[in-house]
């Protein structure tokens, strides 16, 4: 009861300290005769209602003093001064408005300041620049914060950039910090993670300085956000709990909760559903406690999540209407958002799970309906993530209608959306800047610990001396003796050990040193990796590409018969490309068996010339078969198949219009069997000849125009030619044929007489 009454007494004292200070100032202003004077003091009285804060006031006296100081022609010498008062003003009235949240308003005034300090900045000797460099840095980073609230995410960046620098001449670390903390929420909102986590480990540099424990745990909060958004749910958890316990010491619900649910949501997607609800679900408990509807509906939003990734659709469907609701009454757009792509999402799983087809349709209908809606806003707010989700569902929910146009369309759109959001190269940047922030921390320490022990030794030093002082006092001859052998050998101890711990410090810096340079070589390999990768991908995809487009063209052709070669043949090829791809790799583990039986190489060669009528019709090809001996040998009928097929299907795809494909089987000695396959494509140079039977080799070689797949079909004939204990070559030179060959030892032949076919 007493404490109360305290409080109570203060708060008392403090109005009315408040109101005699109001009372001075107004009858100042009563009493002035001049309106330079009452131009000061009613800027005084708007800046004193500002700090109380009572917005309608200070803007009532702003603009009292702006018209009191309009009517006034300040000197020459007095413009500076007179223009001073006036960017005081605009400033307030900028703040208050800013509490009435009219943003229009506040970023007005505030650029009313921004041209008065810069006309004054561009004058010679202005005795008032350090304080016009202020409010130009502070009026371009709070235009930048209007730009980001009204989501003109590019105009934001560059006002938080053009503010930086005058923070940083000024050495205002406390402005510093705030910008950094602006400018890296603007670039996670645009989705440049990397350049977003830079300006966060800089604001968290600058707050740890300044012993701002709430603003230190939000720049811990931010960095713990960029790890979630990239899917390091673990290191996210981490970052999480631990501004949690730093959000738990200030006493902030606000903070508490916001970790509690991310937290929640970073278990959900590691599966740990149960742990995921029980995290969001004190989230939600926080939250109605503080009566905290924007909280209420994001803790409703990832309960729904959570259901809808448990496969408990309805259950999720239940809480995405809440949040809808929530949402609504806030006219959260950003929300508004997010909420209308999880309807979407939820009605595509209901319809997926749907036993009637009325109802399936229903929910697909409600799906496209939300996922419209959704990026219909999305747009106008600058949010790659949700607008990349949301068309997603789209595409799903147009493909299940069998609206296959419009789908496509979406799954266009998604490329183009991936191309803007975070790639591989970034999360090297992401890496490469935590790094940095350790190693710079480490540096910290070192120094820190290196000064403390500068510190530690002047102390002793000092307490020596008196000690030694009291003892000369009393014997100075003895006293002398002992000082200087005492010094002495002191002084080699204290090298020795200053010596033990440069030793300890230098090895320290060598291991950091090599630590650097270790990453530097992983990030370096690591490049050199997903280079490769992405040439390989793209190569397999454009030939998956040919016979994927084939198959889907053929619903456009009415000649069935046509329809069914062109069908039979695309997956022939795709078939072919896949089965390289799966023997090559099985190759590469394990060892290739050979099962060999009796096999007539002039039938192989007829059955797998019927695979490629259509591609020798389509370009009027010749194949031309010459068996010199009709030989039967022993051999892996499956393996030798393949590697046919495989030398046939090159043939015919570099083989000119009206060009003619030859095939010669003949037996050049007692126990050999050679094929040789002639087309009168281009001509592969000597020099990159030894690439082609390389697994993925022909990634190089396709720049030159000789080869337009990924190799492996190639590989995969080395590898079961090999097998056989053959070999496989080939043979190309500038104005001849190129032919692919290889030899089979065998051990059973029997002769027929020469053959010569010919198919056009």
């Amino acid at each position: 009861m007493s404490k109360l009454f305290l409080l109570l007494t203060f708060f008392l004292a403090a109005i009315h300290a408040s109101a005699g200070n109001q009372s001075e100032l107004w009858q100042q202003i009563q009493g002035s005769k001049h309106d330079t004077s009452r131009f000061r003091l009613f800027t005084e009285l708007a800046e004193y209602y500002d700090k109380l804060p009572l917005p309608d006031s200070a803007i009532f006296y702003s603009q009292k003093a702006i018209q009191t100081g309009q009517s006034v022609q300040p000197k020459k010498s007095e413009k500076t001064n007179h223009n001073l008062l006036l960017s005081r003003c605009y400033r307030v009235l900028g703040f208050s408005f800013f509490m009435q949240y009219q943003l229009d308003s506040t970023y007005h005034h505030f650029h009313q300041v921004e041209q008065i300090a810069r006309q004054e900045l561009s004058q010679e000797d202005n005795k008032h620049q350090k304080r016009y460099q202020q409010f130009l840095a502070e009026s371009l980073r709070n235009m930048g914060v209007i730009n980001y609230l009204k989501g003109n995410l590019d105009q934001s960046t560059q006002l938080y950039l053009q503010a930086i620098p005058i923070s940083e001449a000024l050495q205002d670390t406390s402005e510093l910090a705030n910008s950094y903390s602006k400018l890296g929420l603007t670039y996670k909102k645009q989705g440049k993670l990397a350049e977003a986590l830079k300006y966060f480990y800089e604001s968290l540099h600058y707050y740890e300085r300044l012993n701002q424990p709430k603003e230190t745990a939000v720049a811990f909060l931010n960095i713990a956000t960029i790890h979630y958004d990239q899917n390091n749910h673990e290191e996210a958890i981490e970052g999480y709990k631990r501004t949690l316990q730093l959000f738990k010491a200030q006493g902030d619900e606000r903070g508490v909760a916001i970790c509690l649910s991310n937290i929640g949501k970073s278990y959900g997607h590691l599966e740990n559903f149960d742990l995921a609800l029980q995290y969001v679900q004190k989230a939600l408990e926080v939250n109605q406690k503080r009566n905290n509807k924007a909280g209420i509906a994001n803790n409703y939003g990832s309960i729904a999540i959570l259901y809808e990734n448990m496969g408990k659709y309805e259950q999720a469907l239940s809480y995405y209407k809440k949040t809808l609701k929530q949402q609504q009454e806030l006219n959260d757009i950003p929300g508004l958002i997010n909420i209308y792509g999880n309807l979407a999402s939820v009605h595509i799983n209901l319809a997926n799970t749907s036993t009637s087809s009325a109802l399936r349709e229903s929910h697909l209908n409600s799906a496209i309906a939300y996922g419209t809606k959704s990026r219909q806003l999305a747009p106008n707010f600058n949010a790659p993530f949700q607008q990349k989700a949301v068309t997603i569902a789209l595409r799903e929910a147009y493909t299940q209608k069998g609206d296959y146009k419009k789908a496509l369309e979406f799954a266009n759109a998604i490329i183009e959306l991936n191309d803007t959001i975070f790639n591989k190269s970034k999360a090297e940047a992401v890496a490469e800047v935590e790094a940095k922030y350790e190693t710079s921390r480490k540096e910290q320490q070192i120094e820190l610990q290196k000064n403390q022990l500068a510190q530690k030794e002047i102390l002793l030093s000092k307490e020596r001396l008196w000690r030694n002082s009291a003892i000369i006092a009393f014997s100075l001859t003895l006293l002398v003796l002992i000082l200087i052998y005492h010094n002495y050998s002191q002084h080699k101890k204290n090298n020795r050990i200053l010596r033990l711990k440069n030793q300890l410090i230098e090895e320290q810096r060598k291991e950091i040193q090599k630590q650097m340079d270790k990453q530097c070589e992983t990030n370096k390999r690591l490049n050199e990796l997903v280079l490769f990768k992405e040439k390989i991908t793209g190569m397999i995809v454009h030939d998956l590409k040919s016979p994927l487009n084939g198959i889907i063209n053929s619903g456009y052709i009415d000649d069935e018969e046509l329809r069914s070669e062109l069908v039979i043949h695309s997956g022939y090829e795709m078939l072919n490309l896949v089965d390289n791809m799966l023997n090559v790799y099985k190759a590469d583990s394990t060892e290739m068996k050979v099962n060999p039986r009796k096999n007539d190489l002039f039938q192989l060669v007829e059955n797998e010339k019927t695979g490629l009528l259509f591609l020798l019709n389509e370009k009027e090809l010749s194949l031309k078969i010459e068996d010199i001996t009709r030989p039967v040998f022993f051999a892996d009928n499956h393996l030798i198949k393949r590697v046919i097929a495989n030398l046939l299907s090159n043939a015919v795809k570099f083989s000119p219009q009206k060009g003619t494909i030859t095939v010669r089987i003949e037996q050049p000695g007692e126990t050999d069997i050679r094929i040789g396959i002639r087309n009168q494509g281009p001509h592969i140079p000597e020099e990159k000849q030894h690439l082609i039977f390389e697994e993925f080799g022909q990634h190089d070689l396709r720049q030159l125009g000789v080869t337009a797949s990924t190799g492996l079909g190639l590989t995969f004939c080395q590898l079961a030619i090999k097998a056989h204990g053959g070999t496989l070559g080939v043979n190309s030179s500038e104005g001849s044929e190129t032919e692919f060959w290889f030899k089979l030892p065998n051990s059973v032949v029997e002769e027929e007489t020469e053959k010569s076919i010919e198919n056009n």
